[in-house]
């Protein structure tokens, strides 16, 4: 049973499924409005009830799905009355009854019938209008339900950039090892960078060989130098020579002054001169050039000169080890 609308009486309708949404409920009532509201009425309307039926600011769990239901009526009752109001007011109303179809009776104007006398054949009717049938009345046209908006959908889930980075299998103990590593190896590469270079520039301090060094020259020998003027023990010499033109190795005390040995002289197959040259921190231990005589019992003299001059300042006898 629905209300009528402008005062017409309540009658019992079939509601159509454009308005099924609406629950048996009445459009108007839900939103407290009578028939001849406007569009900004309804508006305004369903803005103060669904600010007061909000399900937001209901806390007990019964009256939240009250509310709920409440707000959908009231949502589906203002896109009613807002889209599709001509055709519910339609459906309201009901269709129109218009005024039955009058034929004229054309026996109304016809000439009297026969005379008294003559029988009317058996099986006629006197008038074949009693029997036609009645004419009917056009139902009243409703326009079609009009389709219901799609309900709201939320955006698609998007998830972040992050979200896609893949997490490292490395344990935790490995990525530490590889944290320490690094560093470990760049300063190896230092250290070894800084090794080659100092003994890129210790090697090119030394100067070439100018002479060979005769086979009777090769090999270590070792024995100790005397001071001329006291003829007393003065240091240990050790030197190191191989065939060729090759650079040798010298050291005095005990390996405390090492150096290279660069043959300058060669004057004949007995006697070689020897110039040593150490590091710049131990310039000290240079205590000239090294004056080498072959004897014939294979044992080299060792003869060390003043610088500049021609006088002896040491000498002494070197065995082959």
């Amino acid at each position: 049973m629905l209300p009528g609308v402008g005062g017409a009486q309540n009658r019992p309708l079939t509601v159509p499924e454009a308005f099924g949404e609406l629950a048996g409920k009445e459009a108007y009532a839900l939103l407290g409005l009578s028939p001849d509201a406007t569009a900004g009425d309804v508006q305004s309307a369903w803005r103060s009830l669904a600010r007061t039926h909000h399900p937001d600011h209901v806390t007990d769990p019964g009256a939240k799905a009250e509310a709920e239901e409440t707000l959908r009526l009231i949502n589906i009752a203002r896109d009613v009355l807002l889209h599709r109001r001509a055709a519910y007011d339609a459906f309201l109303n009901g269709p129109d009854e218009e005024p039955e179809e009058i034929i004229d009776d054309p026996w109304d104007a016809a000439d009297a019938g026969s005379p008294a006398g003559d029988p009317q054949p058996p099986g006629e009717p006197s008038d074949p209008w009693e029997t036609a049938p009645r004419g009917r009345a056009v139902p009243h046209a409703v326009p079609p339900p009009r389709r219901p908006p799609p309900p709201h959908m939320p955006p698609p889930h998007v998830p972040p950039p992050w979200a896609h980075r893949r997490r490292s299998r490395l344990s935790r103990r490995t990525r530490l090892a590889i944290a320490c590593g690094i560093p470990l190896g760049l300063l190896c590469l230092v250290f070894l960078g800084t090794a080659a270079i100092l003994a890129v520039e210790d090697r090119t301090s030394v100067p070439d060989p100018e002479a060979p060094v005769p086979p009777g020259f090769a090999g270590t020998w070792q024995g100790t130098v005397r001071d001329v003027e006291t003829n007393q023990p003065s240091w240990d010499v050790k030197l190191s020579l191989r065939t060729g033109w090759h650079i040798g190795e010298v050291s005095y005390m005990d390996g405390r002054c090492k150096g290279k040995a660069v043959p300058t002289v060669l004057d004949t197959e007995k006697n070689l001169t020897v110039r040593t040259v150490f590091s710049n921190d131990r310039d000290t231990c240079n205590v000239g050039d090294l004056h080498l005589t072959h004897r014939r019992d294979g044992r080299l003299d060792l003869v060390y000169y003043m610088p500049g001059q021609q006088d002896k300042s040491a000498r002494g006898t070197l065995d082959h080890k």
